[in-house]
């Protein structure tokens, strides 16, 4: 943008209160800041493909776009707080992050495990560093994920049926069993594998112990409790007629809001936005003649 004349420090001489926010791979120093970034080799730089990877398995990238999203969302955060400062100052200012920065902010609680302890979390699959059980374990048909706050180790070992271990000197410490992992993941696995991860579900819920199956996408879009959102929307579409849409994730009493266009095939509006701004029919013609502009 600064090579067009477009950078920050170019428009607020137009505008001091101008708000500029802009989002890069890298950030705009350091050696990598004129490197292509993408969503693989942002998760591979910051360590969330070693992670996220099965005990001595091959890499596994999360498949959600996170590292787009995420930053997306706090650059909308930051632009948020900027306005909320120009309200006040009247004064605007450059707001910005990068895919990497973003990314490593999300690290979190992995960070804070090497930052402090120099300890590596490294081949986690659903495994949690800091909480044993949380994970999901073999079932006698899939899987099954399980996760315990503080005490519910006793829920848990009744559902097992090994009562025995909720009072074990060693297993009902919860630091013993983040330290014996392995062993304490072989244990608990030998009993869940010999039933299917529905009666699982059953008994985890009698005993009143968090658990859920892995769904597929299919499946979780069948799921009664996903379905009871009521985010799954039906609309037309200008082209492909009826589709499915997700519906906006937030809900605000004095100003719900909701659905209102389809997704907008390229330059669909750019004719009535350009109205909107002042501009003649006979304008947008000629900006369509010219190749400025496309869409309808």
């Amino acid at each position: 943008m600064d090579r067009l004349g477009l950078g920050y420090e170019a428009l607020k001489r137009t505008n001091p209160q101008l708000i500029y926010a802009s989002l890069t791979a890298f950030g705009r120093q350091g050696p990598y800041k004129d490197k292509p970034g993408f969503e693989l080799i942002i998760q591979s730089l910051t360590g969330l493909v070693d992670v996220t990877s099965p005990p001595g398995g091959p890499p596994a990238k999360i498949q959600v776009q996170m590292v787009d999203l995420t930053a997306g969302m706090i650059l909308a955060f930051a632009t948020l707080a900027a306005l909320y400062y120009k309200q006040i100052s009247g004064k605007g200012q450059r707001v910005e992050t990068s895919l990497l920065e973003s990314t490593i902010t999300m690290l979190a609680n992995l960070a804070g495990i090497f930052l402090m302890s120099g300890k590596v979390p490294t081949g986690l699959g659903t495994r949690n560093p800091q909480a044993m059980p949380s994970q999901a374990f073999k079932a006698n048909d899939s899987y099954v994920s399980v996760v315990l706050s503080s005490g519910h180790w006793g829920r848990f070992c009744n559902a097992l049926g090994r009562p025995d271990w909720a009072d074990h000197p060693a297993f009902k410490d919860p630091s013993y069993r983040v330290e014996h992992y392995g062993e304490m993941e072989a244990m608990i696995q030998s009993i869940t594998v010999t039933k299917e991860t529905a009666a699982w579900l059953h008994i985890f819920e009698k005993y009143e112990v968090a658990a859920a199956p892995i769904n597929t996408v299919e499946q979780a879009f069948e799921d009664s409790g996903i379905l009871a959102t009521d985010m799954v929307k039906t609309m037309d579409h200008p082209i492909a007629g009826k589709i499915r849409v997700l519906d906006k994730v937030w809900h605000m009493s004095a100003t719900p809001g909701g659905l209102k266009l389809p997704p907008p095939p390229l330059g669909w509006h750019t004719s009535e936005v350009l109205k909107a701004a002042g501009f003649e029919a006979e304008e947008i013609d000629g900006l369509k003649k010219a190749g400025v502009i496309g869409g309808k």
